[in-house]
């Protein structure tokens, strides 16, 4: 890999995380949690950005290439990873067995999310929000998934226009989200994806000690609360709704006791494997 290739990637990338800074500077802490990483497309089995909840990896030309086409806008790119990491969501993946659910589920929690930080106008997103949420209210990502279960089930939607909607939410790839304790490299992609089925995977992802991590984006969680509630109150907030985008970062801490409950269930089952 050419040095002159990886200097200016990494000036991009921080480029557009301090432009995320500057205009979003109640998620500051949140957007340096992550270590960012630029590799080539060979050590990322073919996909361009994703995120282990640990760190953000990005394919060094895939991204000089997006920045100065102008086609995607790399300082999103990045926002909408860190945003999944501090609503949890590569932590409670192994819960779902349906891993195109949950990815799709958590891509329209994030859009939703960035809509009030900076409302867009894509009526192609805007079309799939207002089809799975009825409501102005943020929901979670959880929540998303049960109605897309109940929506598939009850043919409202078709296998067929899942794939659509998830190609077209999809901005980063979750693969590293299902890997034994989210490791990179190697063709691990799921293949055993099952629809309709909720069960708890006893993946060894779920295993890894992500405590130490998840109480770091728990405090990320309650900064930004804190900083957003001060924005609010000076006037300083440009997005929509912050009443409810305040909400959905208080939730933030019950969604880390469901999962720490998860953890002690998984726990448990391990040891009577053992003394069996």
């Amino acid at each position: 890999m050419n040095k002159k290739t990886k200097l200016y990637a990494k000036q991009i990338f921080e480029m557009s995380r301090d432009s995320l800074v500057m205009k979003h500077h109640f998620l500051s802490y949140a957007l340096y949690a992550l270590e960012a990483k630029g590799l080539h497309d060979t050590e990322l089995d073919g996909f361009r950005y994703a995120t282990d909840g640990m760190h953000y990896y990005y394919d060094e030309p895939g991204l000089i290439e997006d920045f100065l086409s102008g086609k995607r806008d790399t300082s999103n790119i990045y926002l909408h990873s860190v945003l999944h990491c501090l609503y949890l969501h590569p932590y409670f993946a192994p819960q779902y067995m349906d891993h195109e659910l949950w990815d799709m589920a958590c891509d329209l929690f994030i859009w939703d999310i960035m809509d009030h930080l900076e409302p867009y106008d894509d009526p192609s997103v805007r079309k799939v929000l207002d089809q799975t949420k009825q409501t102005d209210m943020i929901i979670s990502a959880q929540s998303f998934y049960s109605r897309l279960r109940l929506m598939r089930l009850e043919g409202f939607i078709k296998d067929d226009e899942i794939d659509q909607m998830r190609t077209l939410l999809k901005v980063d790839d979750h693969v590293l989200w299902y890997m034994p304790n989210g490791n990179k490299g190697g063709n691990h992609r799921s293949s055993g994806s099952q629809p309709g089925r909720d069960d708890q995977s006893s993946s060894s992802y779920v295993a890894g000690n992500f405590t130490s991590m998840m109480k770091k984006w728990q405090n990320a969680a309650d900064r930004a609360t804190v900083g957003l509630e001060s924005a609010m109150n000076g006037g300083r907030y440009q997005g929509r709704d912050p009443g409810n985008l305040i909400e959905s970062l208080k939730g933030i801490r019950r969604e880390q006791v469901s999962y720490d409950d998860f953890l002690r269930k998984f726990a448990a089952v391990e040891e009577r494997m053992m003394v069996d």
